[in-house]
């Protein structure tokens, strides 16, 4: 290992100083001269066109190594002199100043800067990116500017904690997002010998000492017996004479999601080109597992449809930015409020495959029904799972017994009505 010779034809061995650099004419079109220094070996001024850069050149495991110290102009030629021969004696020791540079430059890279990268290296479904975004904001909203190598195995557990004080299962969710990350910093920064600029992942502190929050999953539904008094609400919200269009759109969603089982963001973004309601079917040809599939839909689903003006080109429209409705928080208030127990729009589902059961449709067709990929050898390699048209019977028998439900929530209603005048 040793320092290169000159062999640069084009330039000569000067003693380089400001007097000298600033004499030296700007090259011409893409020429570009070298001229290096006659005291310290490997020490140059490279001129071009436009700039005057100082450089250093040696050799580092039998390969010519060139770095640049700076512009002529931005650092004097003394401050050059001296920066140069401080990274002529790293790369004569076997260290590449090139490479520590960009690996100074990788570590002060912020959480921010990689969530941008990650979301735009990664073919991510709009709620996956709403979590991350909600998350970096919400939760790491302290953090977003902070160097991503900065952030300690010790500072993940202390926020671990704190989030998990507000929402164990946030918690939980927040740090997942965090560790993917952290998992995609290591395989997306390298340097030149293809190492990981970033060590450990810290989240693994919270595997180290068990810290995972044990999150029970909800299995919230509305109650069968209040199936038919929640219709009566919907269907209340849905031909009131004083709803507004906006409140008539959400109770529509709502009707639609609890008949289908779909997720609130299916229903939400469901354009018109993917129903047909003389075939009576719609489409989803991106839903959360990937797996394009079409389903049936209920003659009731279907009059529901066939009712909706169409003034863009989403089923469900508002006037937000998305031109889609984002939430149904009203119907699922009402209806929380008269059955005495909280439930939200992921519980229809629920309430979806409880109804199918219920009515004694297999186990295996409602979560079809619903999506769910299943494992069974039959379903999976003799049934067709992609075009579920043909349980248009198993819908509409869903649909009816919401009906009837509806119709003795009613008659329930009013013998008890009745019995009050009379006394």
């Amino acid at each position: 290992m040793g320092l290169l010779a000159d062999n640069n034809p084009k330039g000569g061995k000067v003693r380089l100083t400001k007097g000298f650099v600033d004499k030296q004419k700007f090259s011409t079109g893409s020429k570009v001269a070298i001229h290096w220094d006659s005291e310290v070996k490997g020490y140059g001024i490279k001129i071009s066109a436009t700039k005057k850069v100082y450089i250093a050149q040696a050799k580092i495991k039998g390969k010519s190594k060139r770095i640049t110290i700076g512009t002529h102009g931005k650092i004097t030629e003394a401050q050059a002199r001296e920066m140069a021969k401080k990274a002529l004696v790293e790369i004569l020791n076997g260290i590449d100043p090139n490479a520590e540079k960009r690996k100074d430059k990788v570590q002060a890279v912020s959480l921010e800067q990689v969530v941008q990268s990650y979301l735009k290296a990664k073919s991510l479904k709009p709620l996956s990116v709403k979590d991350i975004n909600t998350h970096l904001n919400l939760n790491f909203k302290d953090w977003k500017d902070r160097p991503l190598s900065k952030i300690t195995r010790a500072q993940v557990k202390k926020r671990f904690q704190e989030i998990t004080k507000r929402s164990p299962a946030q918690a939980n969710q927040a740090f997942r997002v965090f560790r993917a990350l952290w998992n995609y910093a290591i395989a997306e920064y390298r340097d030149p010998d293809d190492q990981p600029i970033f060590g450990e992942n810290p989240v693994n502190i919270l595997s180290d000492q068990k810290l995972w929050n044990t999150v029970k999953s909800r299995d919230t539904k509305i109650p069968l017996n209040k199936m038919g008094e929640a219709w009566n609400i919907i269907q209340g919200l849905r031909t009131s004479p004083i709803q507004t269009t906006a409140s008539r759109t959400i109770a529509d969603a709502t009707a639609f999601i609890l008949l289908t089982g779909c997720r609130l963001n299916e229903a939400a973004s469901l354009t018109w080109d993917r129903v047909n309601t003389e075939e009576q079917w719609w489409h989803l040809d991106d839903p959360k597992n990937g797996r394009s599939i079409t389903f049936p839909l209920s003659e009731l689903a279907c009059k529901i449809l066939n009712e909706r003006p169409r003034t863009n080109e989403f089923v469900f429209t508002s006037r937000s930015k998305t031109g889609h409705i984002t939430e149904i928080r009203t119907p699922m208030k009402k209806i929380s409020a008269s059955i005495g127990e909280t439930v939200s729009a992921h519980d229809l589902r629920r309430t979806f495959i409880a109804i199918a059961l219920n009515n004694q449709i297999e186990l295996w067709k409602a979560k079809l029904l619903l999506n769910h990929q299943e494992s069974g050898v039959t379903v999976k390699h003799y049934i067709e799972t992609s075009d579920l048209k043909y349980f248009k019977p198993e819908v509409n028998t869903i649909a009816e017994w919401i009906v009837e439900q509806a119709k003795i929530a009613k008659i329930d209603n009013i013998i008890p009505m009745a019995n009050r005048k009379r006394a």
